[in-house]
């Protein structure tokens, strides 16, 4: 096995969730693959040709919610990268891949530094239901490590909410982007925007009472009033989930 091959099945062993690593085409003049990175939402479209690792990997990085002008920005930054670090000659993709993550961690947290000093937010959304149930939770856990957000989503009977702590900008944008990127599928399989989603309340607290992101499967209605009770949200369990309900 050559080392291509050899650094190929690594890439392959470390975005090992479906969906994650993808060959797309492959033949004697080049390989062409997709790793889509779950954690950070980044994806990168690369091309190795035949004479690759004696020529660098044509790689664009796709990253949600940027510019045209913030791309092509790190489009450079990846392109002087490849050149001040003479890879040549050894395979370099994996290389390539850990520095756009690290750059994109590096700026995601000089970002939440930026607003640390807002104030937090609790934010109880309600949705009506989820049909690609793993897809959906998989894009909630991501955008919540993006944001910086804590919180769960629990599901209780025919009642699924998603209860939410963080810094109000960033709830913001989480809200936002559930009501204008495809989450789900409709009932045809097509991929949807979430249409019935309620924004049932946002409050300011002093303290996150959360450190993390959770899904509930809940069988009580003791327990879903726990929860509400963490994030200080006992007068709204009594006011959205009904009494017949518990």
């Amino acid at each position: 096995m050559n080392s291509v091959e050899t650094e190929l099945q690594s890439l392959e062993s470390i975005f090992c969730q479906d969906g994650e690593f993808t060959i797309e085409e492959r033949n004697v003049d080049l390989v062409k693959l997709t790793i889509f990175n779950s954690v950070q939402g980044l994806k990168f479209q690369c091309i190795l040709t035949k004479n690759y690792p004696h020529t660098p990997p044509l790689v664009h990085v796709l990253v949600p919610h940027q510019t045209k002008s913030q791309n092509a920005e790190l489009q450079a930054e990846l392109k002087s990268y490849l050149t001040q670090n003479n890879f040549l000659g050894e395979p370099m993709l994996f290389n390539v891949i850990s520095w756009v993550m690290d750059t994109q961690t590096h700026a995601a947290t000089e970002k939440e530094a930026e607003v640390s000093d807002e104030p937090l937010s609790t934010t109880l959304l309600q949705l009506d239901h989820m049909r690609s149930k793993s897809n959906y939770l998989r894009t909630l856990k991501s955008w919540t490590s993006q944001l910086n957000i804590n919180g769960y989503v629990a599901f209780y009977n025919r009642f699924i909410f998603i209860g939410l702590q963080g810094c109000s900008s960033n709830l913001k944008e989480f809200v936002h982007r559930i009501k204008t990127q495809k989450i789900d599928v409709d009932s045809k399989g097509q991929p949807c925007k979430e249409k019935m989603m309620k924004v049932l309340c946002p409050i300011e607290v002093r303290e996150s009472n959360l450190n993390e992101f959770k899904v509930y499967e809940l069988t009580s209605a003791a327990e879903l009033k726990t929860l509400f009770l963490e994030i200080g949200l006992s007068s709204q369990f009594e006011k959205y989930v009904p009494s017949i309900s518990r």
